[in-house]
């Protein structure tokens, strides 16, 4: 009964992630600025209740709660990575330190702490608490959802008046609100209930890769054509894509793109791309049956693509091309200049965690409000707030779980390469865009996929 409430928990955390439902705790300095403020969403009360029942299924082990097997974490492997983990946590406290406003940098830590947990729950409770195609399903609903309002918001270009699920408060004649900006006015990019577009795209990303999972490689004994479930994944993947392109968000549609030529490259290269056929027969019928499902899963992509292109060709023209005139590309720039200025002041353990916004305001004044926010580069922003050590042993981290899963999966399967490559498109946002350290469904997202690629590479059933 308890496993079971903790399995549909996490599924419920995993579809509730991108809603923005949210009670201020407190707000330091002039007026509210979100990045100099505490908040308590819902998802933290649902990630409470989650660590709850995790604690109370480790202290009954030999109960009938859960599966007793042994804990999927192998220690031994993970060893190496969960010290150098601590290391930093060690390090980001240090930073508190050097924080003018330690309250603040001290909440900023608790929450390392919280995205910690969430990290090492998806470890050790994967295959044992929750399955992976079970979280995959749970994104690829969630994103489908999110997807419908963003259409919804795509055509009515402004808010669907869902706050009471986070969604902000969209015109497109709003200051802060993201726009294409094209000939003739400005055109609404869809929020969903997240707090922008770059973070719905993330979302959404990864819900077009889940479904590629489930639709190409979870093993199924049906045609395509009379496979009820694959022909819904089918129908609900166009939904997907579609939300995703209403985002504009350039880089997660630029990374979507390549993740599509790859899975396209590591296909051709598989004999059984099917990896879990059962028998010979099955074994013989699996490269047709992968082919047949690559082919339909391609031709709805570039029926989706053509499409939408024919209906918004003006917007996506106009985020094709790139100018540093740019406000978004200008603003990128200056940041990452007055970052570097601010990381010399104190380069070993940086201004300390959640205070680059308020030394940028307290160092760059005579800017309006809004120009206020973190550098959009994460690695610039744990630089500037945790110095270079903090930054050196998080990337050393970093390598080190990349190089675990390699060592572990050596990619005999093909869909564990595609993993792979899926998050290193996560590291990749992390380079232009701060989201995935700032806000909170960017976090969960982060600490999330850091969890998948740290349990998916040990030896379980997952297709």
């Amino acid at each position: 009964m308890i496993a079971s409430i903790e399995k549909y928990l996490f599924y419920l955390f995993i579809f509730a992630l991108p809603f923005q439902t949210r009670i201020i705790l407190k707000s330091w300095g002039v007026g509210f600025n979100e990045w100099s403020s505490a908040f308590l969403y819902g998802t933290d009360l649902l990630l409470i209740l989650l660590f709850i029942l995790w604690i109370i299924r480790k202290g009954f082990p030999r109960s009938n709660l859960v599966d007793t097997r042994s804990d999927l974490v192998s220690y031994k492997i993970g060893s190496c990575t969960q010290f150098l983990f601590f290391i930093f946590l060690v390090i980001a406290a240090l930073s508190i330190t050097q924080a003018g406003n330690k309250i603040l940098s001290f909440y900023s830590w608790l929450k390392i702490l919280e995205l910690a947990g969430l990290y090492f729950y998806v470890r050790s409770s994967l295959g044992k608490v929750f399955t992976l195609n079970g979280a995959f399903l749970a994104v690829i609903i969630s994103g489908f959802f999110q997807s419908i309002i963003a259409i919804g918001q795509s055509l009515a270009q402004h808010s669907l008046g869902l706050q009471w699920l986070g969604e902000s408060i969209l015109q497109t004649n709003f200051n802060g609100v993201a726009v294409v900006a094209m000939e003739g006015g400005k055109f609404l990019r869809t929020y969903g209930t997240t707090p922008h577009p770059n973070v719905l795209a993330a979302w959404l990303f990864l819900g077009t890769f889940a479904c590629y999972f489930l639709f190409l490689w979870k093993h199924s004994r049906f045609d395509l054509f009379k496979d009820a479930r694959l022909n819904l994944l089918l129908a609900i993947y166009p939904v997907l894509l579609w939300g995703l392109f209403s985002t504009f968000s350039r880089i997660a549609i630029g990374l979507w793109g390549v993740v599509i030529i790859a899975i396209i490259i590591i296909s051709k290269s598989a004999i059984h791309p099917l990896e879990n056929s059962r028998g010979d027969s099955s074994r013989a019928k699996a490269p047709t049956a992968f082919k047949n499902r690559l082919r339909r899963l391609f031709g709805v992509t570039f029926a989706t693509v053509i499409v939408f292109g024919f209906f918004y060709w003006p917007q996506v023209q106009s985020r094709l091309f790139i100018s540093s005139q740019e406000q978004a590309v200008s603003q990128r720039i200056l940041y990452t200049k007055m970052a570097g200025e601010i990381v010399l002041r104190q380069p070993w353990l940086g201004v300390g965690l959640g205070q680059f916004v308020s030394v940028l305001q307290s160092s760059f004044q005579n800017y309006p409000d809004y120009f206020y926010q973190p550098v959009h580069n994460i690695y610039l922003l744990i630089l500037n707030e945790t110095g270079f050590l903090g930054l050196a042993v998080f990337l050393l981290w970093l390598l080190i779980l990349a190089r675990a899963y390699y060592r572990r999966t050596k990619f005999k399967e093909i869909y564990r390469a595609s993993f792979l490559i899926v998050f290193l498109s996560i590291l990749m946002m992390g380079l232009f865009d701060h989201f995935l350290w700032t806000i909170q469904q960017g976090q969960l997202i982060f600490w999330l996929t850091l969890g998948l690629i740290s349990s998916s590479g040990k030896t379980l059933e997952v297709v």
